[in-house]
């Protein structure tokens, strides 16, 4: 097999002539990535389809080959018989499958990286940006928020932690076991007994396509949110009096960010080692503090205020998803606040914005930002 790293490089180095100077999301750009995107879910999902017909067809054809081959185990007192042939081919197809997945990401998001012109020659974190699109790219996940005294999983038990994990990766697997068990059940075995394994072929389709879609959403919020992460770093280091401010509560704010997202992110690291550089602050790794706007609204400034509410909402967004848990701490946090313009508690609004690329020009429509 080729090198993913390698593949991913070249076209990188392939792109990096077609992008243009302007950073800015324009609606041509808007247009070309929801194209890709549904592009890429199609090609996805019929890969799915595809690797499970090459499955069992030739099982279908060749039945005696692929069934009559086997070798006896007894082990412990248990007594089976491994198909060590079909076993091997379904080892073999998989490995090829994912292989296969893992370059269409790899094109996937390096074009997508093209059409929206990023990273800029000129930004000075050129370097971090495209070693972080090409990790996104080949689906290496990175835990670089520890390195701040960052835990998204600070306050979950073990077993929490655990049964959190194990969800999230058998998805697919549950799923398809599902679905044969509901045909089996409650079907006639003799009429779906030739398709009940292919059954569970639209159900590899759905979520190779949707894991597509959540690294094809993770890239393109990773691009969105430099702009805005930028923008507010740069607003917060002019301002002075704000920044002196705010930096005794940034930790407070990161902390209640990465709490509530439950989750290693490119982005969040980004979001965070900006703002704590724009400050000039560091982090206490021994408090774990979240963020108690309410009991701040008592002693701060509006000015100050509004900077937090308008940080602790774009931390939030940024993965361009709020949960419902989030928006229920969020509603609790803003119970019993004064000021009401502010991003919290106008967060979708503002989430809406960022999802289509206009983050940025809603802060300024909404006089948040100068």
């Amino acid at each position: 097999m080729f090198s993913k790293q390698k593949i991913a490089r070249n076209l990188f180095r392939k792109y990096q002539i077609k992008r243009e100077q302007e950073a800015q999301i324009t609606e041509r750009e808007l247009k070309e990535i929801n194209r890709l995107y549904v592009k890429a879910l199609i090609i996805s999902g019929a890969i799915g389809v595809f690797f499970v017909v090459l499955f069992y067809l030739p099982i279908y054809q060749f039945p005696s080959f692929f069934n009559e081959n086997f070798l006896h185990i007894q082990f412990w007192g248990l007594d089976f018989k491994l198909l060590w042939i079909r076993e091997l081919d379904n080892i073999l197809l998989t490995y090829l499958e994912l292989y296969v997945l893992s370059i269409l990401s790899i094109y996937v998001i390096q074009h997508l990286a093209m059409v929206l012109d990023f990273p800029e020659m000129q930004s000075k974190h050129y370097h971090l940006h495209s070693e972080n699109i090409e990790k996104l790219s080949l689906e290496v996940r990175q835990k670089k928020e520890a390195e701040l005294g960052l835990d998204p999983f600070q306050g979950l038990s073990r077993i929490q932690l655990a049964l959190y994990l194990i969800i999230s990766r058998f998805k697919a697997m549950l799923s398809n076991m599902l679905v044969k068990f509901l045909l089996q059940r409650f079907a006639s075995r003799y009429v779906l007994k030739a398709v009940i394994d292919l059954a569970g072929a639209p159900i590899y389709a759905f979520w190779n396509a949707y894991a597509t879609a959540k690294l094809f959403q993770k890239a393109k919020y990773y691009i969105f949110s430099i702009e805005l992460t930028d923008l507010l770093a740069e607003q917060l280091h002019n301002d002075q009096r704000t920044n002196r401010e705010i930096g005794p509560e940034i930790q407070h704010l990161l902390v209640s960010v990465v709490s509530l997202k439950r989750d290693y992110s490119e982005i969040n690291h980004y979001f965070s080692s900006k703002l704590l550089e724009s400050l000039g602050v560091s982090m206490d790794k021994n408090e774990f503090k979240s963020l108690d706007i309410t009991a701040l609204e008592k002693n701060a400034n509006g000015k100050t205020v509004r900077w937090l509410c308008l940080l602790l909402a774009t931390g939030i967004i940024l993965d361009g998803n709020v949960s419902r848990r989030e928006r229920r701490h969020l509603r609790e946090m803003t119970r019993n606040m004064k000021l009401k313009d502010n991003a919290l508690t106008d967060i979708e609004a503002f989430l809406k914005a960022y999802r289509s690329g206009q983050g940025v020009n809603y802060l300024h429509k909404k006089g948040w930002i100068a």
